[in-house]
């Protein structure tokens, strides 16, 4: 179940969606940051304050399963649809282990206006379920397929899955930078 709150606290109708991030260097500077490039949201957050989303009907379906022995499956299908031929159908099924918790502060940026950004302060649980370079691998099933002029094309079938990492549940404050 997904609570929301605006800004004043009070209850706000959720949104689900998928974004999509690269890593970006920053002009002038060192650091990397994530850039959001592109995703698709439920309408009441498209396009979104990165003014890089399209507006799509979202279908998650989550089941866990725990066996008598105390094994943990977790099994995750996400459908969203747009307008204009965008899709995306995930999937994933995994064995859960015990995620860490971890408090984060990040600058997400806007690759339709590179000059803005938010900051995001979040606590969450995580873990990394499917990872090449470290040999973790919980994953018994997984599959993506995009669609649509830009994900279509970011992913056309090419790409190598380097990990999966599951986030059972966060909480996210966002802020605007002063100016």
């Amino acid at each position: 179940m997904q609570t929301a709150y605006d800004a004043e606290g009070k209850s706000a109708t959720p949104y689900r969606g998928v974004a999509f991030s690269v890593p970006m260097k920053k002009k002038g500077s060192d650091a990397t940051v994530p850039m959001l490039i592109a995703g698709l949201f439920t309408s009441n957050y498209a396009p979104g304050a990165y003014g890089v989303f399209h507006a799509a009907r979202v279908s998650v379906d989550r089941k866990v399963r725990i066996d008598l022995d105390g094994k943990t499956t977790v099994e995750e299908t996400w459908e969203l649809r747009a307008d204009g031929g965008h899709a995306l159908d995930i999937h994933v099924q995994y064995v859960a282990g015990v995620p860490a918790n971890s408090k984060v502060e990040q600058r997400v940026y806007s690759a339709a206006k590179p000059d803005f950004f938010r900051i995001y302060r979040f606590e969450m649980a995580s873990e990394v379920v499917k990872s090449v370079p470290t040999g973790v691998d919980r994953v018994s099933r997984v599959s993506f397929k995009a669609a649509g002029d830009k994900l279509g094309t970011l992913f056309d079938g090419s790409q190598q899955l380097i990990s999966v990492t599951a986030i059972p549940w966060y909480s996210r404050l966002v802020y605007l930078p002063a100016l």
